[in-house]
C-alpha cells in the first residue's frame, strides 16, 4: 500500500474521495457493465438450452434432483457452478451447447 493511500485512507475525507473515485471509475464503468451485460447474457442462454434440453445436465444431478420442477433444477444447477467451471464446461461442450458457446468471446473467454 502506497504512502499516499495510506494518508488518505485514514482521514474522514480522504476515505470519501477514495470511495468515491473506485465507484465511477471501476465499479460503475462502462467496461464492468458490458461485461455484467455479456455473463447475464450467457447464463440466461445457458438456462433456456438447459431447460429445453434437461438431458443435457449430469444425470446423477437429475436423479438427486428428481422431485423438483425442471426450471428449480436448471436454476439450482447453474447457481453451483463457480465462474471457472462454467467456462470450462461451455469450452469442452461447444458442440452440444453452441447456443451458448457464441457468447463466450463477448465476456472475454
Amino acid at each position: 500500500m502506497s504512502l499516499v493511500w495510506h494518508v488518505l485512507a485514514h482521514r474522514p475525507r480522504g476515505k470519501r474521495r477514495i470511495k468515491a473515485a473506485l465507484a465511477y471509475h471501476v465499479y460503475q464503468s462502462e467496461q464492468l457493465a458490458e461485461a455484467r451485460r455479456a455473463s447475464t447474457g450467457l447464463i440466461e442462454a445457458l438456462f433456456q438450452t438447459f431447460l429445453a434440453n434437461p438431458n443435457l445436465l449430469p444425470a446423477n444431478y437429475l436423479e438427486e434432483s428428481a422431485g423438483e420442477p425442471p426450471h428449480r433444477q436448471v436454476c439450482d444447477y447453474i447457481a453451483g457452478m463457480t465462474d471457472r467451471y462454467l467456462i470450462r464446461h461451455l469450452r469442452t461442450d461447444e458442440a452440444r451447447l453452441n447456443k451458448t458457446a457464441q457468447l463466450l468471446p463477448r465476456i472475454g473467454v
